[in-house]
């Protein structure tokens, strides 16, 4: 992890955030940055997908143990609760749309995607050049929340 300074979350999905505890409990210590939303929800979905892991080990566990198997075959959840209040500890909900800032040495514009609550996708620009990066863009006729911002048009070198 000493080669990751930063994280950028674009949204709450579990496929977005699911392995962030993860990330934790192999070493990283550094800031996770997304909209106050994302991080609202992201408590939400990553205590939820820990328990429910916890739970289906659990299940999982005492079948194979009235089925007579050894407690190694049930594979352990890849986190519990504990990792994601230390992940969480790390999010700093300092991500407004619109508004630019610089995250380990690059310029950070996040703008509204559109597709769940706090969602976003990144201008990112740096000293060799610009990039657009999304995690899930729109979702048509929502009545929580603004249409997804277009992007810039692109520029060719």
């Amino acid at each position: 992890m000493a080669g990751l300074d930063a994280v950028i979350l674009t949204h709450a999905h579990l496929d977005h955030v699911g392995r962030l505890p993860l990330l934790v409990q192999r070493g990283y210590r550094g800031p996770v940055y997304c909209t106050a939303p994302t991080a609202a929800l992201a408590e939400t979905v990553l205590l939820d997908s820990a328990r429910l892991q916890v739970d289906g080990y659990r299940h999982d566990l005492r079948r194979a143990r009235r089925q007579g198997h050894a407690d190694d075959t049930v594979l352990p959840p890849l986190y519990e609760e504990a990792d994601v209040h230390r992940a969480l500890a790390l999010l700093r909900p300092s991500l407004d749309f619109g508004d630019t800032q610089r995250i380990a040495g690059v310029r950070v514009t996040p703008e509204r995607a559109g597709h769940i609550l706090g969602s976003a996708y990144l201008l990112l620009e740096g000293s060799e050049g610009r990039l657009i990066m999304s995690g899930d863009l729109g979702n048509r006729e929502s009545g929580l929340q603004l249409d997804f911002t277009p992007p810039p048009r692109p520029t060719l070198w």
